[in-house]
């Protein structure tokens, strides 16, 4: 059964493919994972890079048109992501990746880091 934690007073449902629950003294918390990913256009070949808490959601989202920068180069296809501690993370990493060439982004899908790969 999915239970909603409260977060800064806003009652939260997990929905990434990784939830985890830990347990400390009989109490139980949700981790909220958020990922970092990598799509790639199926009409150009270019790539896009976002972060979300649920990669193959968001990725329904941007082959629906309803990212502005990711519509005009539909289909879009999941190439890599990875799982950040926090949103904080998340966010650097994000932009950091949005820094990258293409020979970096190449190599990083086929890392070992890529979820997809597991």
């Amino acid at each position: 059964p999915v239970i909603p934690t409260v977060l800064w007073g806003r009652v939260r449902v997990p929905s990434g493919p990784h939830e985890a629950i830990t347990y400390l003294s009989n109490r139980f918390f949700y981790f909220m994972p958020f990922y970092i990913y990598i799509i790639q256009s199926e009409i150009d070949q270019s790539f896009y890079k976002g972060f979300s808490e649920n990669v193959f959601k968001r990725l329904e989202q941007h082959n629906a048109g309803e990212s502005v920068y990711t519509r005009n180069k539909l289909p879009w296809k999941l190439v890599y992501y990875e799982l950040q501690a926090d949103k904080k993370s998340a966010l650097i990493r994000e932009k950091n990746l949005k820094k990258a060439d293409r020979n970096r982004i190449i190599a990083l899908i086929n890392s070992g880091k890529n979820l997809l790969k597991k």
